[in-house]
């Protein structure tokens, strides 16, 4: 069903790669989606790269889902739908905030830190492995100002 909007996508100018497109699909899969104004949003801020892409996002969105009016009956099975796959992973998980626990961990070690880091895996600071700062090489954590490293960031 989404494979036309790939093609829209691309046919109008956004580069849409391979990995923004598996997140859109699993944001799909994972029930963050569950509306259409969700499915923009969600798909805007994941298949853009930058705000360049966002005129020819809105025209590429248009053009595939111009004219897409639910009955109400395709609607009360499309809620149906979006509702079992809630429950069937469990609770709605905002997109817009990180693991709680990695946020205490951020906020405990910056009331120890008492100056500038550089490198290392523990506090926060710049390169490193440490899960927080930035242009560092940790697998997931929370960057904090300036550009990122990975690109692994689950919050910025």
């Amino acid at each position: 069903m989404f494979a036309d909007f790939l093609y829209g996508l691309r046919a109008h100018g956004v580069p849409v790669g391979l990995s923004e497109w598996n997140a859109f699909l699993g944001a799909l899969r994972d029930g963050v989606i569950s509306t259409p104004d969700e499915l923009y949003t969600l798909g805007r801020a994941i298949l853009c790269r930058t705000e360049a892409d966002f005129d020819r996002f809105d025209l590429a969105f248009s053009n595939v889902f111009a004219g897409a009016a639910l009955t109400e009956e395709q609607r009360a099975e499309l809620t149906e739908w979006l509702q079992s796959r809630l429950q069937a992973s469990g609770e709605r998980v905002d997109p817009g905030i990180a693991d709680a626990d990695l946020w205490r961990t951020l906020l405990e070690r910056l009331a120890k830190q008492k100056g500038e880091h550089n490198g290392g895996n523990h506090w926060v600071g710049t390169g490193g492995t440490s899960p927080f700062g930035h242009s560092g090489r940790a697998s997931r954590g929370i960057r904090v100002g300036g550009s990122g490293g990975g690109r692994s960031a689950v919050q910025v």
